[in-house]
């Protein structure tokens, strides 16, 4: 890629930090978007949970993952 995604990502951390009433952001992403899972992972989000079988794509289903970002650490 380009780095748009990064760049947005980073964009909106630091909204984030500027506004001291957000404390955590969350998120939920396919499990099979890997590409996506590493750019929440660069940005230090954590997986907290799998929501098992959540998504339905062309009659298969899939997990999400529930990834969220501390900003108070």
């Amino acid at each position: 890629g380009n780095g748009i995604g990064s760049m947005l990502m980073q964009k909106l951390i630091d909204f984030a930090h500027d506004n001291e009433f957000i404390e955590i952001l969350y998120l939920e992403v396919i499990s099979t978007n890997q590409r996506a899972i590493e750019l929440y992972k660069k940005f230090n989000f954590v997986i907290y949970a799998t929501d098992k079988a959540s998504t339905k794509v062309d009659g298969q289903y899939f997990d999400n993952l529930l990834m969220r970002l501390d900003l108070n650490k």
